[in-house]
């Protein structure tokens, strides 16, 4: 969520390494979905991502140790960043990409892609609702004394399961 008018940026960053450095996840398996709570703008603090960035693997060179523990993950002083100036050299090849849109609209991204997002200068707060899937098979590996919150990384390790109860092909019927 990104407040109205005081919104603050966020840094450059790609969110497999806190999965690995945090929770001892050994392979970026991992999907990001982001579906758009309010309506996004370019004046509202949207996110920002780099295309193809995805496929350079890990390039996080800054430890940020200014927020300790798990809270260093959830704030504008993020833990693990990417280098503003490493940031600028990529987006020269791949342009950045802004997740702008309607309530409903959803984004699907890998999470080795580099990220950020903008201020919030409007007067509409920004919300965006962000869940990672994991394979089963990629479990964390961290001590129990060492875990972060389940809202971080959930312990809950049950493969989904498909439906029968709505069929997408039925839509036009």
């Amino acid at each position: 969520m990104k407040a109205k008018e005081v919104g603050e940026k966020w840094p450059w960053h790609q969110d497999y390494i806190y999965w690995r450095k945090e929770d001892g996840l050994l392979k970026p398996n991992l999907l990001n979905v982001a579906i758009l709570l309010s309506p996004v703008t370019m004046q509202n603090g949207p996110l920002c991502l780099i295309p193809k960035s995805h496929k350079l693997g890990c390039m996080t060179n800054v430890l940020n140790d200014k927020v300790p523990g798990w809270n260093g993950n959830v704030s504008v002083d993020l833990t693990y960043q990417i280098e503003p100036d490493t940031a600028t050299q990529l987006m020269k090849k791949n342009p950045v990409t802004h997740f702008i849109g309607m309530p409903g609209d959803v984004m699907f991204f890998d999470p080795m892609t580099i990220h950020s997002s903008e201020l919030n200068k409007s007067d509409m707060n920004r919300d965006i609702f962000l869940f990672t899937y994991n394979t089963v098979d990629n479990l964390p590996t961290v001590n129990k004394d060492r875990l972060r919150p389940d809202f971080l990384c959930s312990r809950k390790h049950a493969p989904l399961e498909t439906s029968n109860q709505f069929n997408i092909l039925d839509w036009n019927k």
